[in-house]
């Protein structure tokens, strides 16, 4: 018996080939295979000069692989490349909001494969690895920065880039409004605000001046008012973000144009040292009626009552 070629080779995709065999007249032969990726198509057995038909299956690993054939004590062996990997990977990119969520990705390739995430809030759900065409699933977890992020997952030397957005800035007051007498002052009120978030307050009147603001996430704003020198009451606003603090101030005092008179007869004469006098007008004094305060060693008046004097 003789077999011819004894060795023959194949490319990855697989293909047909024929084996020859020569031996006198009358002398049978059969061809067996253990390899399960080789077929016969034609000849398997016969009698005297003739030939095998082989098929071989695609080869979807990328390793080369080898089968054999025996035929009549010969050993027929048939070599087969290995596939050349290619990888496609769709989508490319995506995005999420900072509350985070799922996502998916095909790819498409006929080896094996495998996902790796480069940031530990991506996670790999499902589906990697894995072999031929496939998909697999994600998980971005919520962003509890202001600031947005970014990441990767890597599929065989490709990329699907992952960016988040950070939380919205938002900030809550602790007090919403305030008042000062006419003298002014100064005051404060504190400020809650997501994490990482920058604010600053701002006044919308010269008279009410932010001393001190300017932080990331919560903090206290300081403030100061002048005093009020005119007829009415006043009013301006302290912005943070979109929140307002509303400050009103008080009158300052104004006396009325026949406000100084007698204190017995109401009647308007001029003063002297020692007269009682009643004064008239706004803005002046306590909010409720004070009575006179004698000094410590009570041997006179107090020339000061609840923060009120009257300067001749």
């Amino acid at each position: 018996y003789a077999v011819a070629p004894l060795q023959a080779s194949l490319p990855a995709a697989g293909g047909t080939g024929v084996i020859g065999i020569t031996v006198e007249d009358g002398c049978t032969w059969s061809a067996t295979t253990a390899t399960p990726w080789i077929t016969f198509t034609t000849g398997a057995a016969g009698s005297g000069n003739g030939e095998v038909g082989y098929s071989a299956a695609a080869n979807t690993s990328q390793t080369q692989r080898r089968g054999t054939v025996a035929i009549a004590g010969q050993t027929f062996t048939l070599i087969q490349e290995g596939t050349a990997c290619t990888y496609a990977l769709a989508p490319r990119s995506a995005s999420f909001p900072s509350s985070g969520g799922t996502g998916t990705a095909n790819v498409t390739s006929p080896c094996t494969w495998s996902a790796r995430s480069n940031r530990n809030w991506i996670a790999i759900a499902a589906g990697a690895p894995g072999v031929g065409d496939g998909s697999f699933s994600y998980t971005v977890a919520a962003n509890d920065s202001v600031s947005p992020r970014s990441g990767a997952i890597g599929v065989a030397g490709l990329t699907l880039d992952v960016s988040q957005s950070g939380l919205p800035c938002s900030v809550t007051l602790a007090k919403v409004a305030a008042s000062l007498g006419a003298p002014g002052g100064s005051g404060t009120f504190g400020v809650t605000g997501t994490s990482g978030c920058e604010w600053t307050a701002s006044s919308d009147a010269p008279w009410l001046k932010v001393t001190w603001a300017a932080v990331a996430g919560s903090g206290t704003v300081y403030y100061t008012a002048d005093p009020n020198a005119s007829a009415g009451p006043r009013s301006a606003n302290i912005t943070v973000l979109d929140q307002v603090f509303a400050l009103t101030q008080e009158p300052g005092p104004v006396v009325a144009s026949a406000g100084v008179v007698n204190a017995a007869s109401f009647a308007r004469t001029p003063v002297s040292p020692g007269l009682i006098v009643t004064v008239f007008g706004t803005g002046m004094g306590p909010a409720t009626l004070a009575t006179l305060e004698l000094t410590p060693d009570r041997s006179a008046i107090t020339s000061e009552l609840k923060g009120t004097r009257v300067l001749f």
